[in-house]
């Protein structure tokens, strides 16, 4: 039996790149950040819409185009491998 991994995608928000992260998410507008810097974003699919909060020093997941979570630094780094050289 094949062992398969899911493909995502990263980048950190540290409570200032929100436009970059909105526009790398591609299916996400920024609604908002906040006075403490955390991430409004509305994420939207064929059929729906929701809002998502990101807070400030965050890691952004995406998969298959679209946000799938945040994770704060340890939650990052106990659940995911970063490939070397991508």
């Amino acid at each position: 039996m094949p062992t398969i991994l899911a493909y995502y995608t990263s980048m950190l928000y540290d409570g200032t790149n929100g436009p970059a992260v909105a526009d790398w998410l591609g299916n996400a507008e920024l609604s908002k950040v906040g006075e403490d810097g955390t991430l409004e974003l509305s994420v939207t699919g064929p059929d729906w819409t929701y809002p998502v909060t990101v807070p400030a020093n965050s890691w952004v997941l995406q998969g298959a185009g679209v946000y799938q979570g945040a994770l704060t630094p340890q939650e990052y780094q106990a659940q995911f491998y970063e490939l070397p050289g991508t």
